[in-house]
């Protein structure tokens, strides 16, 4: 299991983001898509990765287990997560 958690972009949503530094005491990330500077301090963010990395495994027919490799959190986590979307839309 990876521990790399890849940041998203919270303009762009582009995956590819780099360190830029600390401010404040927090890591800043600079995107490679759209050059925003951002820190990540932010809950909904976490959750809009959690969505899209649902919409993957159904829409772009991934495998849990790559896009586990992928956002770095374990295929039991991102299960329970895609369990709760699908509670959540399928009732």
């Amino acid at each position: 299991m990876s521990k790399n958690r890849r940041e998203r972009c919270p303009e762009c949503g582009f995956l590819d983001v780099i360190k830029w530094g600390r401010q404040s005491g927090h890591q800043r990330y600079k995107c490679k898509n759209c050059g925003t500077v951002f820190t990540f301090t932010r809950k909904d963010v976490s959750k809009l990765n959690r969505f899209v990395w649902f919409r993957w495994w159904i829409l772009g027919k991934q495998t849990i287990e790559q896009i586990s490799g992928l956002s770095g959190y374990s295929t039991r986590q991102l299960s329970r997560w895609f369990d709760e979307y699908l509670d959540e839309y399928l009732t």
